[in-house]
């Protein structure tokens, strides 16, 4: 099973925290989306509502100007006013006084039905007969009726072409007019743009900016507010489509346009929107500064001390306190508990697994022990046979000496001389019994032989050459060496050659494989128990190879730590 990726702490907080940022960007681009779909809806509202009010102005101005039409040419009144003679008749003036008012109260109907904003009126220049209806805006209707008279006696009066109303601009007041002429007759009507605009702004706000346009001269009047009205005034410095929100709409019964900008709505609306955004923006800010602040310094950090600790306790063994929080120092707490135990157990496993190794060493060499008595009681059996009883002393000499060092070093390792030694004692016993020259040359290291060694690890092949080789005819020959295996001296190297008749390729192949069974006479109880000792004593330090060498004979080759005579050896067992 693959062990799973282990997320970071850091890496985490710094997800959240670009998640974070990345959330500000979505939701500031979302706001700003819904900002332009909000001003899309304004000027869509604007248009709508132009288009409607735009729609009922301009069917009012053809009825005006129809009714007019119609007044001028079929009203008996007017036709009075005209043929009246002031001059002659007695009364004259009372009738032509009579047909004014008769007139006027025509007017007055028109007006209640068209609405008050509009000012119709009548100008009969011989007479200077001036008639206009309305009680409210006394100064413009002075102005406009001075204005008529004025450009009366010019013969100067506008008319309307092709029925559409038209702007003046009378001493910096505007009107918008529509005036028709029968001879000296003239009836028009007019009425202030201020109250047009007061129609849009019934479903709107009043900070919307209005302005009319002179489709005739291309002059913009712009509305002007103030604290006693507003009133459109000239503006020479507006461009046309300046704004992406401007919206102006064509009267088809007018020579003018009306316009709006929105855009100081908008900017407003975008300034209290963009002042909102940036409040949350920086309050956000803060919170995933105060965020990161609070899990760097009360979460990363203890977690991070925490770390450390245990890292520390992994190579010194104790584990200091965390007091930053509660639930970290009973950890610590509840962590060394658990280690002393842990220490205890393995001290114990460890003192348990010493006895079973050394109880297990034991019982191998004392394999060995029985299997080297026998043969020298057997031999001392043959020779008390052959009555060699000088051979026979000797030969107990030599047999006694080397038990006596055994018993003295028990399993303890012993000084590759003490081995070496013992190994001359057997030779010598082997020449006594067999009478036949066995030699045993012996090149050791001098600082080699002080070396610990396990008892009896090269005395096994020493005889297991004299016991295969007794009874040829060759002479045995034997050859020790003893060398370190490095330069730093941490190994040493055991050789041991013999002359004799080596090992067949097919066992040689199953020690190597490590196949060899208990039935495997060149195999015997003694190899396979130095075999085993040393993989218990040293493991993968200590190796034991065992081949043929170029001429004929066996070569054995063991490898062991080094370790002086002078120190405590780290991979002896017993205690």
């Amino acid at each position: 099973m693959s062990r799973k990726h282990k997320k970071v702490l850091r890496k985490n907080i710094t997800l959240i925290m670009c998640a974070l940022i990345g959330t500000i960007v979505v939701v500031y681009g979302v706001g700003m989306i819904l900002f332009r779909g909000y001003v899309k809806e304004i000027v869509n509202i604007a248009s709508r509502t132009f288009d409607f009010y735009g729609n009922e102005l301009d069917q009012k101005m053809n009825g005006i100007n129809t009714q007019l039409v119609n007044t001028l040419l079929n009203n008996k009144s007017i036709r009075e006013i005209e043929e009246m003679d002031l001059n002659t008749e007695d009364n004259s003036v009372v009738y032509s006084i009579a047909e004014q008012n008769e007139l006027k109260q025509y007017f007055q109907a028109m007006a209640i039905n068209y609405g008050d904003e509009y000012h119709f009126w009548f100008y009969n220049k011989d007479k200077d007969i001036f008639l206009i209806t309305g009680d409210d805006e006394y100064l413009q209707k002075e102005l406009f009726k001075g204005h008529i008279r004025t450009v009366a006696s010019e013969e100067q009066i506008p008319i309307t072409e092709k029925r559409k109303w038209f702007v003046q601009d009378v001493q910096g007041t505007l009107f918008l007019t529509t005036t028709f002429c029968l001879k000296n007759n003239y009836v028009g009507c007019w009425i202030r743009p201020e109250k047009i605009c007061a129609s849009f702004r019934e479903t709107e706000e009043d900070t919307l900016s209005f302005f009319i346009r002179d489709l005739s001269t291309g002059v913009h009047y712009l509305e002007n507010s103030s604290a006693s009205g507003s009133m459109f005034q000239k503006n020479e410095n507006i461009q046309e489509n300046s704004s992406s929100h401007y919206w102006e709409y064509e009267f088809e019964n007018a020579n003018v346009s009306i316009g709006i900008d929105v855009s100081d709505k908008i900017k407003k609306s975008a300034g209290t929107y963009e002042i909102l955004m940036g409040i949350t923006t920086v309050l956000i800010c803060f919170m995933c500064i105060g965020a990161f602040y609070y899990f760097r310094h009360y979460v990363q950090k203890p977690l991070y001390i925490f770390e450390e600790n245990l890292r520390k306790f992994q190579e010194t063994g104790e584990l200091e306190q965390n007091n930053y929080y509660e639930e970290f120092e009973n950890v610590g707490e509840i962590w060394r508990n658990l280690e002393k135990e842990i220490q205890e157990l393995k001290v114990q496993v460890y003192e348990e697994q010493l006895e079973k190794q050394k109880t297990k060493i034991d019982y191998l060499q004392l394999q060995i022990r029985p299997h080297f008595y026998i043969n020298c009681l057997n031999s001392i059996y043959s020779m008390a046979q052959l009555k060699h009883t000088e051979e026979i002393q000797q030969l107990a000499l030599y047999v006694s000496g080397y038990m006596r060092s055994i018993f003295r070093k028990g399993t303890k390792p012993i000084l590759m001389d003490e081995e070496l030694q013992q190994i001359v004692n057997y030779v010598k016993i082997h020449n006594i019994l067999y009478r036949y020259d066995c030699k045993c040359h012996i090149c050791v290291d001098e600082r080699v032989k002080q070396a610990m060694i396990p008892p009896l690890i090269m005395i096994v092949f020493v005889e297991n050459c004299v016991k295969y080789t007794v009874g040829s005819k060759r002479k045995i020959e034997i050859s020790i060496e003893g060398s370190f295996l490095d330069e730093e001296q941490k190994k040493i190297q055991i050789r041991i050659a013999d002359n004799g008749p080596g090992f067949p390729e097919n066992v040689l192949e199953k020690f190597r494989k490590n196949e060899f069974g208990a039935n495997d006479d060149r195999f015997q109880i003694g190899i396979r128990n130095t075999k085993d000792r040393l993989q218990l004593l040293y493991g993968a330090e200590a190796s034991l190879m065992i081949g043929n060498g170029e001429n004929l004979g066996t070569e054995v080759i063991i490898i062991i730590p080094y370790q002086n005579g002078d120190e405590k050896s780290e991979y002896s067992i017993s205690r």
